[in-house]
C-alpha cells in the first residue's frame, strides 16, 4: 500500500489490499520535511530523513470502510511494522519510506 500525495488534491491510500508494501508516494520535484508534512496534513505525523512518519488513526480511517477482515489484515501489518522498529509509539505512527515522482499524479 502507499500513500499517494498528488500535486493537488487530496492525499489518499491506494493499492491498500498490498499489506506487503508500505510507501508514501509524491509527485513532484523533492522538497524539504517541512513542506512535506504540510502537503501530507494529518496524514503525517513528522517527515524526517527521507522518511514520513504515518498517522495510524488516519490510515485506520482509509481503510476501515473495506471492512473488519481489512483491519484485522493491517493490524498484522502494524505488528511486523512494530517488531522492525517502524512505529513510533509516542505518535502511534507508522515509518514510511518516501518516494519522489517528478512526473504528475
Amino acid at each position: 500500500m502507499y500513500v499517494n500525495v498528488p500535486r493537488a488534491g487530496a492525499v489518499t491510500l491506494e493499492d491498500a489490499d498490498n499489506f506487503r508494501a508500505f510507501e508514501v508516494r509524491v509527485a513532484g520535484e523533492q522538497q524539504s520535511g517541512s513542506a512535506l508534512a504540510a502537503r501530507l496534513g494529518a496524514a503525517a505525523a513528522r517527515v524526517d530523513d527521507g522518511h514520513a512518519w504515518v498517522n495510524d488513526a488516519w490510515l485506520r480511517a482509509q481503510g476501515a470502510p473495506r471492512g473488519e477482515a481489512w483491519l484485522a489484515d493491517f493490524g498484522k501489518m502494524i505488528g511486523f511494522a512494530r517488531k522492525q522498529g517502524w512505529v513510533d509509539e509516542s505518535t502511534q505512527a507508522v515509518r514510511a519510506h518516501v518516494e519522489w515522482n517528478g512526473g504528475a499524479r
